[in-house]
């Protein structure tokens, strides 16, 4: 029996990025819990304690108001403002320790990662002690994030203001029906357009700003105002991928959330919610935890070291064995739950953009042009009429919908536009591409798993094969596309430069190659591949390092005729190397390593 393998990658996609954060929670769950009780318990008591002390104070000043003759407004002034000087603190307090907590759950999967694990009575010494750090760095970010409101809303009022006097100008001009819908249509659009870039350009601010507590609770010897800069600077560049993230993130609790906000409805006491923040703040500083670690192996290289031990994150994803029919069985990882949320966000943006467009273009036909023509066809029945055309539009989204996900997973081999960005792919149990009678009943049956209290999403989060109703029922499996990935990657073999492929043939007449371990050639490997998105002080670092610790495993190597530099040297390793194992009967390398 032949066994392939797909081998994880380092670079996470931002599906993976929600799956891998999910998976830390559900693995290492136990240890979390009890820091994030306490987080939100201390929050949640504090703010009950100021509400009292707030509607205690409020009582005492209406006592006055209503026991004084003629009571002057402000003689109760000095009051109010000695009790939000009072509160103040303690609410800034309370969230700088809720937020201390969310960097302390961040340090210990961020260590986790790094198979580097803390105990839980370090970690609270390192990160507690620096309380008020976090209360300066939230209070700098507040600030920011105001700015940035107040700025935005300007720019949005000037083009508000500008619009409406150009319709106050136009107003006067005869239009026809047809020109006065359209411009209804095209304002109303614009409003729309306006209210969405307000809303993504505040995000984006907001995303910039998402690592801060991380950072404090990491980077211990940054500042408040330093934190706020340096999580600007891992995110630079980076922003509208950590923006992304954190929405797939939304969605994923989506389902969770609408749950609790039910039974906290029906519930004597409404605990459900207290529940829900419980469960779900570990969440949030995972996604936190896995995002500062792969930026800062994107771009400072944290990685890219041969003595220390692998730490791929891509090891916490499931991974499943199909056995083809031939006898071959592949390991696959699955999709996960982040990966699958991303690409069937795409999807629903495509199709409703679709619909969007069509029910415009559809209206308007209809109403000038149609209608018009019904009335004169049919003037007895035109309610019924009116009720067979809702009917008609009703097929048709329905047709468009599930036709959608029909044709393209089984033109494409079981992928859609959202998954090919999300590079997933639906097979069957077997390993095999999906055919048309698989794609249908997994469209037909996702009604059925969104519609049904999101089922589907909690089978998928929960489910050991990551499967919804309409995976077990069409016998299919959502996979991570590693083949894409691969091809994704750049080619090695293009970059090398002649110096690069002269040391290599030196290299090659050593035995001291066989002192690095496939691990280390894949670190190599990773790095050659990555170098270009490092910063460059990164960049030159890692390299450094790594060529002085393959240096130091093959002392006796002979002398290169050429000067190198440090990523020469390291191609000339990689390619050296990859030449020696495929010299001892091994094709393909890259595929088993």
């Amino acid at each position: 029996m032949v066994r392939k393998q797909g081998s994880p990658t380092q670079v996470l996609s931002m599906g993976n990025i929600v799956s891998i954060a999910l998976q830390l929670c559900q693995v290492k769950g136990g240890k979390y819990f009890l820091t994030s009780l306490l987080a939100n318990l201390w929050l949640t008591l504090t703010m009950i304690g100021v509400f009292v002390a707030i509607a205690i104070a409020s009582v005492f000043v209406a006592i006055g108001i209503s026991t004084t003759p003629n009571p002057a407004p402000a003689s109760f002034l000095p009051v109010v403002i000695g009790v939000l000087l009072l509160v103040s603190p303690i609410l800034l307090f309370a969230l700088a320790r809720f937020t201390a907590s969310g960097g302390l759950l961040s340090r210990q999967m961020f260590r986790v990662l790094q198979q580097q694990e803390e105990a839980i009575a370090a970690a609270r010494q390192a990160v507690f002690p620096r309380v008020w750090v976090f209360a300066r760095s939230l209070l700098w970010s507040a600030l920011m994030i105001i700015a940035s409101y107040l700025g935005l809303a300007a720019i949005a009022y000037l083009v508000y203001f500008g619009v409406a006097t150009l319709l106050v100008l136009v107003q006067p001009i005869n239009v026809s029906p047809q020109t006065s819908f359209t411009i209804g249509v095209v304002v109303g659009i614009g409003i729309l357009l306006l209210g969405l870039l307000f809303l993504l350009a505040l995000s984006w601010v907001a995303a910039r700003l998402a690592l801060v507590d991380v950072v404090v609770a990491l980077e211990t010897q940054v500042t408040g105002i330093g934190a706020v800069g340096r999580s600007w600077q891992l995110t630079q560049g980076a922003a509208w991928r950590t923006l992304t993230v954190l929405f797939i993130g939304s969605v994923v609790t989506t389902p969770a959330a609408l749950l609790s906000s039910i039974l906290n409805t029906i519930s004597v006491i409404p605990v459900v919610g207290l529940v829900f923040g419980v469960a779900v703040f570990p969440f949030w500083q995972s996604i936190k935890a896995v995002l500062y670690y792969d930026l800062r192996s994107r771009k400072e290289g944290i990685n890219f070291d041969l003595e220390a031990p692998t730490t791929l994150p891509a090891r916490f994803l499931r991974r499943v064995c199909l056995q083809t029919p031939e006898s071959v069985e592949l390991d696959f990882a699955l999709a996960g739950i982040g990966s699958r949320a991303y690409g069937w966000l795409i999807d629903q943006v495509l199709i409703y953009l679709g619909l969007s467009l069509l029910t415009l273009g559809g209206a308007y036909i209809y109403i000038y042009v149609v209608y018009p023509w019904l009335q004169e066809a049919f003037p007895e029945a035109i309610t019924r009429v009116g009720q067979w055309s809702i009917a008609f539009y009703l097929l048709i989204t329905f047709v468009i919908y599930n036709g959608y996900y029909i044709i393209f997973e089984t033109i494409w081999q079981g992928q859609t536009p959202g998954k090919r960005l999300a590079q997933t792919r639906v097979v069957q149990d077997n390993g095999q591409p999906i055919g048309i009678k698989e794609a249908s009943l997994r469209s037909l049956i996702q009604t059925v798993d969104f519609g049904l209290f999101f089922i589907g999403s909690f089978l998928v989060t929960f489910g050991r094969s990551e499967k919804r109703l309409g995976d077990m029922a069409a016998g299919t499996l959502v996979i991570q596309d590693e083949q894409a990935r691969r091809q994704a990657a750049p080619n090695l073999q293009d970059q090398m430069g002649q110096a690069s492929q002269q040391a290599a043939q030196t290299l090659l007449q050593s035995d001291n190659l066989r002192a690095i371990s496939p691990d280390q050639y894949l670190t190599i490997r990773e790095f050659l591949q990555q170098r270009e998105q490092l910063l460059p002080p990164a960049r030159v670092r890692s390299a450094s390092k790594l060529a002085n610790q393959v240096k130091e495993m093959m002392p006796n190597a002979s002398p290169l005729d050429i000067r190198l530099t440090d990523e020469e040297f390291l191609e000339a390793v990689y390619l050296a190397y990859r030449r020696t194992k495929q010299s001892d009967s091994a094709p393909d390398l890259e595929a088993n390593l």
